[in-house]
């Protein structure tokens, strides 16, 4: 199995190669794009392992260099990361990036990054040619990126950047918006795009000013056998409004990456080719660190290119979930097991504590809900009997304000108080009949006629009782 998947590696590499062999063919002016303001931000790249493979990182985007790739795929990643890159790119000219993501959960992420590009030591000359010093020129993009999984399949990102860009004693500054998607079409392809510049930065450097042109990046990733093997295919659509003096061009970049899990880490084998140069790399990562090499071909000289990623924060693993979700369904059901057992015991202030202790850890429990609602309506139901007592009390000494009142918040509780309580005592006086607790009934019977004096039944039963009870002394 091994043998076969480094064929296909191999294939894969050849493959590549030959794929840009027959894009090269257009004209050189048409692909290349030195003269657009932000180049940078679409010609390099700012982490090795997307380097190495030729830059076809639009559809992969997985770490926290994704805002300068693609911005939505932010939301992808399982825990916080940082990473770093430097990177000469030609004599006297140095790349840095500098990012960070965080994920918040399995939806949303944020991620704030830097994207620098300088060169120093520029000599500078008068008028006559003689030199008078050395200035530098440097490019800045800082990123606030967002990222929301809006299905389980589609994300999308955003970017608000700010540009800044200093020669010699002249500086600018200018704001722009990038928009982006990633589309997950199974387990095993996933297809982005990013509009970048949508909202274009201006910068104005004395009276020249640059706007930078809109552009559509895409891509597409393959993984196969078991996610180990890794094939990749951009294809960016450079200024989409062309004027006079600039034109449209498109560039491509594919790569390849093997991952070789061993003891400790995991090894990755990289290469790739793009519109103007050929690269490969390799690289190792743990469970906190990634360290990535790139070396890139270029028909003027040979680049190397380093960087690393620190991961910490990690989101649980599928298996951790599962456990997690079994512990938590575990400490939902004591909870409803003893908040059950409470109300059937009538111990409702033990109930409710355990209910609610359910539903802070699922509020969607339906029968924790229902347990809440019936204790809430014994509790409304209580409350009323007892205004509804009180009512009686004033009732007996004459109070009738005060008698009038209570009956009002009691029937304002539950409106059918009064049949309830007629009916109990009537009942309550037959049952102390038949023991013969003949003053006790009398008591209980009178009680009726205060709540209905129209109780006809109370008012035979009173009679017949008091008719009886001097016999019994």
């Amino acid at each position: 199995m091994k043998t076969f998947v480094g064929s296909v590696f191999l294939l894969a590499i050849v493959a590549s190669w030959r794929f840009g062999q027959a894009l090269q063919i257009a004209p050189r002016q048409t692909i290349e794009d030195g003269g657009l303001a932000g180049s940078y931000l679409t010609n390099f790249g700012v982490n090795a392992r997307a380097l190495a493979m030729g830059k076809a990182y639009t559809a992969v985007a997985d770490d926290a260099s994704a805002p300068y790739w693609n911005p939505a795929g932010l939301a992808q990643m399982n825990c916080r990361e940082a990473t770093l890159l430097h990177a000469g790119i030609f004599a006297g000219t140095d790349f840095n990036y500098v990012g960070y993501a965080h994920p918040f959960n399995e939806k949303t992420a944020l991620g704030a990054s830097w994207v620098n590009i300088e060169t120093a030591d520029i000599e500078k000359t008068d008028y006559f040619g003689s030199p008078v010093g050395t200035f530098s020129d440097q490019e800045n993009a800082y990123y606030i990126s967002s990222a929301l999984r809006l299905k389980q399949n589609l994300n999308i990102g955003l970017n608000l950047k700010i540009v800044t860009q200093s020669l010699d004693v002249y500086s600018t500054m200018g704001y722009g918006l990038d928009l982006s998607g990633l589309y997950r079409y199974n387990d095993f392809i996933n297809c982005g795009f990013t509009l970048q510049n949508l909202l274009g930065p201006h910068l104005k450097l004395k009276e020249e000013t640059d706007k930078f042109p809109l552009n559509l990046k895409t891509g597409v990733a393959v993984k196969l056998f078991s996610r180990h093997f890794l094939y990749a295919l951009d294809f960016d659509f450079l200024n989409l409004m062309p004027t006079d003096s600039s034109h449209y061009s498109v560039k491509w970049h594919t790569g390849v990456e093997y991952r070789y899990p061993l003891k400790l880490v995991t090894l990755a084998i990289r290469a790739g080719r793009d519109y103007k140069e050929t690269s490969s790399g390799i690289g190792l990562s743990t469970r906190f660190f990634d360290f990535n090499y790139a070396i890139g071909f270029h028909e003027l000289e040979t680049t190397h290119r380093f960087s690393i990623t620190a991961r910490f924060g990690l989101l649980p693993t599928a298996e951790e979930k599962e456990l997690q979700q079994q512990r938590l369904t575990n400490l939902v059901s004591e909870h409803y097991q003893l908040a059950l057992k409470y109300f059937n015991e009538q111990n409702y202030a033990l109930a409710l504590d355990e209910a609610q202790k359910v539903q802070a850890l699922n509020e969607d429990y339906q029968e924790v809900k229902n347990i809440i609602g019936q204790i809430g309506l014994i509790k409304q139901r209580q409350e009323a009997l007892n205004y509804f007592n009180q009512a009686l009390l004033f009732y007996q000494n004459n109070d009738l304000k005060n008698a009038a009142e209570r009956l009002k918040l009691a029937e304002g509780l539950n409106p059918d108080i009064k049949k309830e309580q007629e009916d109990a005592h009537l009942a309550k006086a037959k049952e102390l009949v038949c023991l013969r607790q003949y003053t006790e009934a009398e008591a209980e019977l009178t009680t009726v006629l205060i709540i209905n004096s129209d109780n006809n039944e109370a008012r035979e039963q009173l009679n017949k009782l008091r008719e009886i009870m001097p016999l019994l002394k």
